[in-house]
């Protein structure tokens, strides 16, 4: 019976028609658009007898198989999501959309409301201020522990405020060169304050250390020879991370190509 439905419903071609200098296509559309069609649908010939779908079962309309249902509350729902396109701003789309929504409703059956189970920009403004937090948290910190080491002001304060320079300076190159402030690049940017106080902290150590030492020398010279001798370890301490980091991101698609081009 399955194969009979098979071969009945399908349409196929049939080359074409020359006609006036015109080809005309050819086709044989043989889909069904009744109910009736599929109860005279021919399974088998015997004895000059036709046997037909509706001798040997029964047609009726039945109801698709169910796979999965939406409920919030206890109570089912109907679920939409709306996909954002590569490369644009989520924080805007999701405005954008909160816009048309009273559009939308509007348009709906009485007694039907639209009503909002996630909204993206939640986690963004978590990402800000998981960076913002941890910003303070570091500043603070560093205050706190330069303070202790050094008791100097001065040292805590210069270490500070090179995390809110030094994060400008990022968002800056991040404008120039069209990167978005992503939950990917915020979380990052949140990460690197660690590695970002780790170079100032040692070089403000040296030369704190050198200015000790020589009290009665140039402060700048002394601040310059500070900075030479520990400019090469940090500067290479901070390209290891860097590279560790770039490898990271390297092998991650490389490793997902590659899953994708498996299946």
């Amino acid at each position: 019976m399955i194969e009979a439905l098979e071969k009945s419903n399908q349409s196929v071609g049939g080359q074409y028609l020359e006609w006036n200098s015109e080809q005309y296509l050819i086709r044989g559309a043989g889909l069904y658009e009744t109910m009736d069609d599929i109860r005279n649908t021919v399974i088998r010939t015997q004895n000059a007898k036709v046997v037909t779908i509706d001798d040997v079962a029964t047609v009726q309309e039945g109801k698709a198989p169910r796979f999965g249902a939406v409920s919030i509350d206890g109570k089912e729902r109907v679920f939409g999501m709306v996909l954002q396109r590569s490369g644009t701003n989520a924080a805007k789309v999701v405005e954008l959309i909160k816009q048309k929504m009273p559009l939308v409703e509007s348009a709906l059956p009485k007694g039907v409301s639209l009503e909002i189970v996630y909204d993206r920009t939640e986690i963004t403004h978590k990402a800000v201020s998981t960076m913002t937090s941890a910003l303070l948290t570091g500043s603070i910190l560093v205050a706190i522990i330069l303070f202790l080491f050094l008791f100097e002001l001065r040292s805590a304060f210069i270490v500070i405020i090179s995390l809110p320079i030094s994060l400008l300076i990022a968002f800056l190159m991040m404008q120039k060169y069209g990167i978005s402030a992503n939950l990917m690049s915020l979380s990052g940017l949140a990460i690197a304050i660690g590695m970002i106080v780790d170079g100032t902290i040692v070089v403000v150590e040296n030369s704190f250390r050198l200015l000790h030492d020589n009290p009665k020398a140039s402060r700048s010279s002394v601040i310059a020879e500070a900075t030479a001798e520990v400019a090469k370890p940090v500067l290479f301490a901070l390209l290891i991370i860097a590279v560790v980091f770039i490898l990271y991101l390297v092998l991650k698609d490389l490793l997902e190509s590659s899953i994708l081009l498996w299946h």
